[in-house]
């Protein structure tokens, strides 16, 4: 029942911190393009530069909080890396919504929203914070 407990409360803050870290890169990546007319990738990495900053903070000093984490600079380079893969993706998703679907940029958000933060989260759990 505790572990349960915890793996659910444990997804709850994932899921919260994901959502403001997704929201923030998101938004970011959004105003950069529209407002500024920036290219969309370059969009897209000063969006990651934002929700990188906002997602180790929250995921470590929170989320995973409880967790001991006896060699910290070796979890920094797991989250830096897997934070690279997040940005990977998204980028993937920008090409594929611009480049093969010809779609505005702005479509991109939905990969960003709803497929890698799944990804994200099972290398977190799984590799990064154990």
């Amino acid at each position: 029942m505790l572990v349960d407990r915890l793996l659910k409360q444990r997804s709850f803050k994932f899921v919260s911190v994901g959502l403001l870290a997704t929201l923030v890169h998101a938004l970011i990546f959004l105003i950069f393009l529209e407002k500024f007319r920036i290219n969309e990738q370059i969009s897209n990495l000063i969006g990651f530069i934002f929700a990188f900053i906002v997602s180790y903070t929250g995921q470590r000093k929170w989320t995973f909080s409880e967790r001991i984490v006896t060699h910290k600079i070796k979890s920094q380079v797991k989250f830096f890396l897997s934070s690279l893969l997040s940005l990977i993706l998204n980028m993937l998703w920008v090409y594929i919504t611009v480049h093969i679907l010809g779609l505005h940029a702005s479509y991109a958000t939905l990969g960003m929203i709803f497929i890698t933060p799944i990804i994200i989260y099972m290398i977190l759990n799984y590799w990064v914070f154990i």
